[in-house]
C-alpha cells in the first residue's frame, strides 16, 4: 500500500505532505511528497503497490489504542436493550417490553447504557416497576458504569438460586432489586447464550472500534471462560485482556491462556471501589447533598499482597481506583510492596478522577510510584458540565476532576481510553483539549500522544505501535480534516491496521488507484 499527500503534522512531522509505504504489515518508508514524485512511486521496493491511497492533505495519524475498554459489554447484544439515548424512564420500560416480545420467554432482556444523569425519573426504577411490565422474562439493566444495576424478580430468583450468591449477597438489595459489583459479574455469568452469539455481539463492537480510527485495544473486565469469545471475535484488531483478579489462583489461570496473534493475554484487574455514578467510588467528602462516601473494596493491605505477587511472577496489574481515598489505597499497597525500587513495572492505575490533595504532593508519589495512569477524557466530553453527573455529584467543585494536564506535567506515564462510554478517540480528545477546568486541559498533541504512543508503552508495545515511523506496525488512521484546529469535529475516514484497510467511511476511496 502507498499512501500518497499524506498530513504528518501532528504525527512528529514538519508541516508538509508526506508519502507512506508499507510492505507486509509494517511501514517500510516515509518521504518528503517532492522525492516522491521525482523517484516514482515504485521507486523504493522497485515495485508499483497493489493499491495507492491519495490523502489529499488530511491529517494522517497512528492507528488509536483505546487502553481501557469493555468489547465483552457487548456480548449479550442480541438480547440487548440499548438506553444511550434515553432520556425518560417511561421510554426504557417501553424498550424492555418490546424486546421481551421478540424473545422467547425464557431468554434475559439485558439493558445496557442508561445514565441517571440524563434520564427523567430514574429515581423510579426499582424491582416493582420491572415487575410492573408483566412480561415473562428475567430483565437485567445496567448503569453505564457497570456499578450498578437493577433487575426483576425473575432475574433476581436466578441471582439467588446460584451456587455463589453468598459470596456477593452483601451488593444486593433484595427489596429494590438493585445489585452491584460482585453481584453485577455473577448476574453476567448467569445469563445463558451460546458461544457464536456472544462472538457476533463482540465483533459488532470491534466493527464500531474500527470505524472510529481504533486499531488496538484494551479488554478491562474479562474471566478465563471469556477469554475465548474474544480470542474467537478478533480480527482486524489487536486486543489485549486484562483478567479479573478473584484470588491467587489468577495468576496461573492467566498463564493457562492460550493467545491467538490479534488477541493476548496481558495482565490482572483489581477493581479498588465503585463508581461516580452509582455513589460507590471511594471519596474523602461526601457525594453533593448525601452523607455518602463510597466504598472502599479491597484494603492497602490486601492490594500489596497482590502487587508483591504479581512482581514475583513478572505479571502487570491494573487496578481501578476512581475515588481520592480509592487512589490514595492503591498507590500506597504499591508502594508498600516495592515498585518504586523497580525502574519499568508498568503496573496501571485505571481512572483516576477524583485525585487526592494537595495535588502537587499526590502526583509527585505517584510519579515516584512509577504507576501508569490509563485515563478516560471522554468523561469529560460525556459529564464536564454543570448540569451534568460530575455537576450532580459534586456540587460547586465539579469541575475538578480528571486532572490530565497535571497528570501528564508532572512526567506519570499516561495513557487513554474510552471505558466504551462510548469508545470513540476524537470524542474523547475533545474532552482532555476543552476541560472546563483549564488548568486540567492539555495541548492536542499531547493528548493524541497519551490515545497513540502511551496506549503502546501501557501494554508493552511502543517498541512496534503508537509511532508513525519506518519499521512500526503500519496502523494508520486517515481523518477527514487537514488543519488541526479541526481534528476534534473531524469524522475518521479510513482505519488501516497491520497494512491493510480494515475500514472506510461510505462513499470514500470509491475511485481509488
Amino acid at each position: 500500500m502507498l499512501i500518497v499527500n499524506a498530513n504528518l503534522e501532528l504525527a512528529g512531522f514538519a508541516k508538509s505532505l508526506f508519502s507512506i509505504r508499507t510492505k507486509g504489515s509494517q511501514i517500510e518508508s516515509i518521504r518528503p511528497m517532492p522525492a516522491l514524485r521525482h523517484s516514482g512511486l515504485g521507486a523504493s521496493s522497485g515495485t508499483k503497490p497493489d493499491e495507492v491511497i491519495d490523502a489529499q492533505g488530511r491529517i494522517v495519524l497512528p492507528g488509536f489504542i483505546d487502553a481501557h475498554a469493555h468489547l465483552l459489554s457487548r456480548e449479550f447484544d442480541a438480547l440487548t436493550v440499548d438506553f444511550a439515548a434515553s432520556c425518560d424512564v417511561d421510554e426504557m420500560l417501553a424498550m424492555v417490553e418490546q424486546k421481551a416480545a421478540e424473545l422467547q420467554r425464557d431468554k434475559f432482556v439485558v439493558g445496557i447504557n442508561w445514565d441517571d444523569s440524563k434520564v427523567r425519573g430514574i429515581e423510579r426504577l426499582d424491582r416493582q416497576l420491572l415487575d410492573a411490565l408483566g412480561v415473562p422474562n428475567p430483565v437485567f439493566l445496567q448503569r453505564v458504569c457497570g456499578h450498578k444495576a437493577f433487575v426483576n424478580s425473575r432475574a433476581l430468583e436466578v441471582l439467588c438460586s446460584s451456587t455463589d450468591f453468598g459470596e456477593v449477597s452483601s451488593h444486593v438489595d433484595r427489596e429494590r432489586g438493585e445489585i452491584g459489583e460482585d453481584a453485577i459479574h455473577l448476574m453476567r455469568q448467569l445469563v445463558p447464550l451460546e458461544h457464536s452469539d456472544r462472538v457476533k455481539g463482540v465483533r459488532r463492537a470491534i466493527d464500531e472500534a474500527l470505524s472510529l480510527g481504533v486499531t488496538s485495544i484494551c479488554e478491562m473486565h474479562a474471566l478465563p471462560e471469556q477469554f475465548a469469545v474474544l480470542r474467537d471475535a478478533a480480527r482486524d484488531i489487536e486486543i489485549f485482556v486484562y483478567l479479573d483478579y478473584v484470588s491467587g489462583a489468577s495468576f496461573d489461570g492467566l498463564k493457562r491462556l492460550e493467545p491467538s496473534e490479534l488477541c493476548r493475554p496481558a495482565g490482572l484487574k483489581l477493581v479498588a471501589d465503585g463508581s461516580i455514578g452509582a455513589r460507590t467510588a471511594a471519596v474523602s467528602r461526601p457525594f453533593w447533598g448525601t452523607d455518602e462516601r463510597g466504598e472502599l473494596l479491597l484494603s492497602r493491605e490486601a492490594m500489596a499482597a497482590v502487587a508483591r505477587e504479581a512482581l514475583k511472577r513478572g505479571i502487570q496489574l491494573a487496578v481501578h481506583a476512581i475515588g481520592d481515598r480509592a487512589i490514595d489505597a492503591v498507590v500506597g499497597a504499591f508502594e508498600d510492596a516495592g515498585v518504586g525500587s523497580l525502574a519499568d513495572h508498568r503496573h496501571r492505575i485505571e481512572h483516576l478522577e477524583i485525585l487526592p490533595e494537595p495535588l502537587d504532593e499526590h502526583l509527585e508519589r505517584l510519579r515516584r510510584s512509577g504507576l501508569v495512569a490509563s485515563m478516560q477524557p471522554g468523561f469529560i466530553t460525556s459529564w464536564g458540565h454543570e448540569d451534568g453527573l460530575y455537576g450532580e455529584r459534586f456540587g460547586p467543585g465539579w469541575a475538578k476532576t480528571n486532572a490530565f494536564g497535571p497528570v501528564a506535567r508532572a512526567g506519570v506515564p499516561l495513557c487513554f481510553g474510552s471505558d466504551s462510554m462510548p469508545i470513540g478517540p476524537i470524542y474523547g480528545l475533545r474532552g482532555a483539549v476543552r476541560h472546563p477546568f483549564p488548568d486540567f486541559a492539555m495541548p492536542l498533541a499531547d493528548a493524541i500522544s497519551a490515545h497513540t504512543v502511551g496506549g503502546a508503552f501501557a501494554v508493552r508495545q511502543e517498541a512496534r505501535l503508537g509511532r508513525i515511523q519506518e519499521g512500526m506496525a503500519a496502523d494508520l488512521v486517515i481523518l477527514g480534516c487537514k488543519s488541526a484546529s479541526e481534528l476534534l469535529e473531524a469524522r475518521v475516514l479510513a482505519t488501516i491496521k497491520a497494512g491493510r484497510l480494515v475500514y472506510r467511511a461510505e462513499g470514500y476511496l470509491e475511485r481509488r488507484g
